[in-house]
């Protein structure tokens, strides 16, 4: 289930377990930005997309992830920039762990 909303930034990336490396599917990916917020949940594959930012201000580099499922206990986000066009994706990977 990805969050439908047209914009000039978005956030692609997949959850993964710690140990494992596998996919892990129905994390709840929370994305903050300022009073903007926006929750998705990852697909089968762990795989999510976060759209819809806006703002005459936007930056994307102060935009902050959380990741959570229960029965995990969240380990890091890692963020990579593509690009430094802000048009372009920037890439999260969800790092949790069992516990």
């Amino acid at each position: 289930m990805f969050t439908e909303i047209n914009a000039n930034s978005q956030f692609i990336g997949i959850a993964r377990d710690f140990k494992t490396f596998k996919p892990i599917d129905a994390v709840e990916v929370k994305a903050t930005y300022g009073d903007q917020v926006i929750t998705t949940t990852t697909d089968a594959e762990g795989r999510f997309r976060i759209e819809g930012f806006s703002g005459e201000d936007y930056d994307p580099n102060h935009v902050t992830i959380a990741c959570a499922k229960p029965g995990y206990k969240a380990f890091t986000v890692i963020r990579r920039n593509i690009s430094p066009d802000s048009k372009t994706p920037g890439e999260i990977d969800c790092i949790s762990q069992r516990g």
